[in-house]
């Protein structure tokens, strides 16, 4: 057997301009899984020491090794996919591309989510048999599908998910914003659900910013909560929402148009009336309702002096409006 030193795994990154590489193993059947990932960092880190470059290894030394990586980088293996894998006696082994980054990391992730341990856990064939079964059922449902431990970690998607919700959705195609992201929305529902005293196993939630209705449903494992699994269904009146919709703005120019104002008129009234609203929200603070409205405060007091805004008659209805709202609650 060849020994190796740490010039040819400089050599590994040299070639891939990857932050991690994985590392695949063979159980006793010859199925390959992922043992932990080459970190470009400590590679580069042990060989900054000059004394170490003659050092060979039987194989890739544990501490050059990470067992687990910031979801950012995992991302990163889809973003630039197809990715080379390695052995632990860094010898290439094959190209991946998405589908089979998936198949691994599904199945490494489930791994390390339940501290399974490839060497020492005798029921280790029974377990991932067991977990391949449920991952072929959820894989054949034809929706996007998210598992998120308690801590908002991802436990398992689908290739579903990959494509129509990280690839198309507001996360930039990073994994761990999606887990942020839906970690929250778990969160929040489920405070809102124990407050209406709702159940907490199975929540119905419509999500605006993916335009997507979604179904919460509790994971358990031996009576404890373990995560939650996301089903991503379309909203069911969206698309016939959207095309019978009137456009609210143009109605409200239609109204004045058929009163004889200009075009200019128009707009002035529109502007007139939406700078108002914010005047009033922000108690005309005319400062605040600038910076709101992202515009320079003298401006916005220029635009106060043209369109005749009363800023006494603006407060006078809020304090109106306060009055009412107090004699209601009193």
């Amino acid at each position: 057997m060849s020994l190796l030193d740490v010039g040819i795994l400089l050599k590994i990154f040299y070639k891939n301009p990857l932050n991690y590489i994985p590392l695949l193993d063979f159980n006793q059947k010859e199925e390959s899984y992922i043992v932990g990932f080459l970190s470009r960092y400590k590679v580069l880190q042990f060989s900054a020491d000059k004394s170490r470059l003659e050092e060979k290894f039987v194989q890739i030394p544990d501490f050059l090794i990470d067992k687990k990586i910031q979801p950012l980088f995992i991302n990163e293996f889809f973003q630039k996919a197809p990715i080379p894998v390695y052995n632990l006696f860094a010898k290439y082994i094959e190209n991946w591309e998405k589908d089979k980054i998936n198949y691994y990391l599904k199945n490494y992730l489930y791994a390390e989510f339940y501290s399974i341990t490839t060497k020492n856990d005798e029921n280790l064939d029974s377990k991932l048999h067991h977990y391949h079964t449920i991952e072929s059922i959820l894989s054949s449902i034809p929706f996007p599908l998210f598992a998120i431990s308690c801590n908002g970690i991802s436990i398992f998607y689908n290739q579903f998910f990959i494509d129509d919700i990280l690839e198309k959705g507001p996360f930039k195609k990073t994994l761990g914003l999606a887990e942020a992201f839906f970690k929250e929305v778990v969160e929040r529902a489920i405070a809102e659900n124990i407050k209406k005293n709702l159940d907490i196993d199975n929540i119905w939630i419509y999500i605006q910013e993916i335009e997507k209705q979604i179904l919460i449903s509790t994971l358990m494992n031996e009576n404890e909560v373990v995560g939650y699994l996301i089903i991503f269904l379309k909203y069911p009146f969206l698309e016939q929402k959207k095309e019978n919709q009137i456009n609210p703005l143009i109605a409200f120019v239609e109204s004045y148009l058929k009163q004889n104002l200009s075009y200019v008129d128009i707009i002035e009234k529109i502007e007139k009336e939406m700078i108002q609203e914010f005047l009033k929200k922000n108690s005309n603070n005319i400062s605040l309702t600038a910076e709101f409205l992202k515009i320079n405060r003298t401006t916005l007091q220029n635009k106060i002096k043209r369109l005749n805004i009363n800023l006494h008659k603006t407060n006078d209805e809020t304090n109106i409006k306060k009055k009412k709202k107090k004699e209601i609650t009193e």
